[in-house]
């Protein structure tokens, strides 16, 4: 007979945001990236070592993080001792249990807490990418919710549209793009974060070309 295992509670999560405030209180950055998987793989991709890097930025992502884990983290310190001139949140992916308005909300909600801690920075929010390699409930949740982010989370901050057709095969996700069909390889991310390094050399006035 097989015997459950416990859960163990290692303290990664709790770690992992200490050392995000400790970063914050002790350095400073231009940009801030900050959310859930693709923010935390980002921080180990290619694309972020070769352009974001240099451009001053803090890249705190943590995997598995709800938009209500986001949130608190942003209220217990992520944010706060330092000014950047951008913000770019990431997040959404994992929660796969709110309807589309408890989504919207909840970014809102973000939103407001990014602003309030740092009302001068430009604040982007990157539009949810679907899961699973084919059309499926979540692709059309997905894109329900890009939809209606923009009128959702109001002037005060802006969308960047994810290109969808550049990581799809004959309207399927191809996996040299999204190596599990839910996170972005190598080759993705070279893809999908291209208009948000766009967006971010525009707040800082550097010419791409």
């Amino acid at each position: 007979m097989t015997t459950a295992l416990k859960k163990v509670d290692d303290k990664c999560w709790d770690d992992l945001h200490q050392y995000y405030v400790s970063t914050a209180k002790f350095k400073e950055a231009e940009v801030l990236l900050i959310g859930g998987d693709h923010i935390a793989l980002l921080s180990q991709s290619r694309f972020y070592h070769e352009h974001l890097a240099p451009l001053h930025c803090f890249c705190f992502g943590s995997m598995g993080d709800t938009i209500a884990n986001l949130l608190w983290r942003v209220e217990d310190g992520e944010i706060d001792n330092y000014t950047p001139k951008a913000v770019v949140v990431s997040i959404g992916q994992s929660d796969t249990d709110l309807s589309v308005d408890e989504m919207i909300t909840g970014l809102s909600n973000l939103k407001n807490a990014i602003r309030q801690r740092q009302p001068n920075a430009k604040v982007f929010f990157l539009q949810l990418l679907p899961s699973g390699r084919a059309p499926n409930n979540r692709w059309e949740f997905v894109s329900t919710v890009n939809a209606s982010m923009e009128a959702g989370l109001g002037k005060d901050a802006k969308v960047i549209e994810i290109d969808l057709e550049a990581i799809e095969n004959q309207g399927a996700i191809s996996a040299p793009y999204m190596f599990d069909f839910f996170h972005l390889s190598q080759e993705g991310y070279d893809v999908i974060f291209v208009p948000v390094l766009a967006a971010i050399q525009d707040v800082l006035c550097i010419n791409g070309n």
